[in-house]
């Protein structure tokens, strides 16, 4: 009879994308984190820092992973995991690439600079990268092409035109958001690290901050009677 009733279950949602809460608490419930659904539904948004430097050759750089001693203008997630009662979607990835004054990511006095497009100028080959998503040490996101942040190459991300002083002309940046079609949910007290393979980034400008922003829903704790 329940396994008659999940076929049921699952031939009504069958084709159809689950909206994020949905997601979220299907696995929650997976997991036997029933108490999930109880909390408050919220806008979760998790960032994490690291530096790249100028090289002729490929990069391996992981991100969500060794945040403990890095100063808050860096990372919001020196815990290294979310709490109890907290979750997250990963709906999107937002990356940015902004100069730093310093390599030095645990010092409030290391600054941002002006952020520089991520598709085009020096910073060209950057989107022939990867990336993957880890937790609990279990790849949930394989390899994930970022060619999608170049605006000829994806029709849904036409980017923005902006006047380009060194060439004293328009030029179109491609957008740096990627949109996670079946998003992962990180649950509670589970590790995360996002591993980055960059291509060859010889003219980038020294002590580069690869800026990494991925969420949008979540749950936080606070009791309530829905999500």
């Amino acid at each position: 009879m329940k396994e008659a009733q999940g076929a049921l279950a699952a031939a009504e949602y069958f084709g159809k994308r689950p909206a994020p809460p949905q997601k979220l608490i299907y696995v929650a419930d997976q997991l036997n984190l029933s108490g999930i659904k109880k909390m408050q539904g919220s806008t979760r948004a998790l960032f994490d820092t690291e530096v790249i430097q100028p090289s002729a050759a490929r990069q391996n750089v992981s991100l969500f992973n060794n945040t403990t001693q890095k100063s808050p203008n860096f990372t919001n997630f020196q815990r290294g995991v979310l709490q109890a009662g907290e979750t997250l979607v990963v709906e999107e990835v937002l990356i940015s690439l902004i100069p730093l004054t310093a390599a030095d990511l645990t010092s409030d006095a290391t600054q941002y600079t002006e952020g520089v497009p991520v598709s085009s100028g020096p910073q060209a080959p950057f989107p022939f990268g990867t990336f993957q998503l880890k937790i609990a040490n279990s790849t949930v996101v394989k390899p994930y092409s970022m060619v999608e942040l170049r605006p000829e190459l994806n029709p849904q991300n036409t980017g923005i035109t902006q006047f380009n002083p060194g060439t004293a002309g328009e030029e179109l940046f491609g957008s740096s958001r990627l949109k996670m079609e079946s998003p992962p949910v990180i649950p509670p007290n589970q590790e995360i690290e996002m591993q980055f393979s960059l291509p060859p980034l010889p003219a980038i400008t020294a002590n580069m901050g690869l800026v990494v922003m991925i969420g949008r829903f979540g749950s936080i704790f606070s009791a309530k009677i829905n999500l």
